[in-house]
């Protein structure tokens, strides 16, 4: 079975999306759960890299299950 790399610590990297606000009702994004978290190997180094999901914080909002992320992630 092949071990695992090894990389040690590495810099955490959050990304969020580029919208402040709901597009559907207008209400700011409240932060809702991380869309996917890996380390990535890039020819300067590794880091780890998180992409961190929003939702809409108003309730009554016609959208509320719709996942706002980085699209620069």
């Amino acid at each position: 079975m092949k071990r695992p790399r090894q990389f040690g610590p590495l810099p955490h990297v959050r990304y969020r999306p580029e919208l402040q606000f709901c597009p559907h009702f207008g209400a700011p994004l409240a932060d809702s759960h991380p869309v996917w978290a890996k380390p990535v190997q890039f020819l300067t180094g590794v880091e780890h890299l998180t992409n961190l999901g929003y939702r809409c914080g108003n309730p009554a909002c016609p959208f509320p299950r719709t996942v706002d992320r980085s699209a620069r992630a």
